[in-house]
């Protein structure tokens, strides 16, 4: 819902439509982003989606090139158009609803199936499904609510090899003053949040190894309890932190109590 540009920048720094720029003149490819409205929330949102991905990089998840507010406008760089030298590289994005044969629009898919079709199609099924299961325990313990199967995709690269896209649309959107909600589940939770011992257990048929993922789970409980001090360092506003620390306190703790 939130309007979007989709611009280039040439090598002088000048901003130009995204179909006005031939690419030898193209320095980098971007998006820009606007507040969904005028509402003082909404634009709470948005400025703090920009130190949220330094926040999710400082913790080790995928993240692509800085992203930075600027003048109530958050300005993404493509990663799906990287530039080398002149050739700018179109890469194939696709939805995990996409991937996991949905056409529907907006409905709720159970993050099983999900895994199910990352599992399936890309390069290395491990290593993929443990970045789907960090990223839920960031969604869930950063408030990112807004977590329908559009807003993970997959990317094709030229090489063929096919991951994860870096993450996007990464937000604290429980925020939101629509009511965002968390549209995605695990089959095993409760009250919006994961069982995360069962979920560990779900994904081992699909190439995650039970035992890796809890031992992994558990150790994760230091890392999300320092989160409201991570994000302070970032940048993150401080309304922000100072509503999610209790969310965040209770996912540390049920990640804790993982048996391992």
């Amino acid at each position: 819902d939130a309007p979007k540009f989709l611009l280039r920048e040439d090598h002088a720094g000048l901003w130009h439509a995204d179909g006005a720029l031939s690419d030898a003149r193209t320095a980098r490819s971007w998006i820009v982003k606007f507040p969904r409205s005028p509402r003082a929330a909404d634009r709470l949102v948005l400025e703090a989606e920009a130190p949220y991905y330094r926040v999710a990089a400082r913790l080790g998840a995928r993240v692509a090139g800085p992203v930075t507010w600027e003048q109530d406008s958050l300005f993404i760089p493509r990663f799906d158009r990287p530039s080398v030298q002149g050739h700018i590289a179109r890469l194939g994005m696709e939805s995990l609803c996409s991937l996991a044969g949905v056409s529907d629009f907006g409905v709720s898919i159970a993050k099983e199936v999900l895994a199910s079709a990352v599992a399936r199609f890309v390069s290395d099924p491990a290593r993929e499904l443990r970045e789907f299961l960090f990223r839920d325990v960031l969604d869930v313990a950063l408030g990112n609510t807004d977590n329908h199967a559009r807003n993970t995709a997959v990317l094709k690269r030229e090489d063929r090899w096919i991951e994860l896209t870096p993450l996007y649309d990464f937000a604290p959107m429980v925020l939101d003053p629509q009511g965002i909600a968390r549209v995605c589940r695990w089959r095993a939770e409760q009250d919006g949040y994961p069982i995360w011992g069962a979920v560990a257990e779900a994904l081992d048929p699909l190439g995650l190894d039970v035992g890796t993922s809890k031992r992994w789970l558990h150790e994760m409980a230091d890392a999300i309890a320092e989160l409201p001090s991570i994000m302070r360092d970032e940048g993150v506003p401080q309304r922000v932190v100072d509503t999610l620390e209790p969310r965040i306190g209770r996912v540390a703790r049920a990640l804790a109590e993982v048996h391992t």
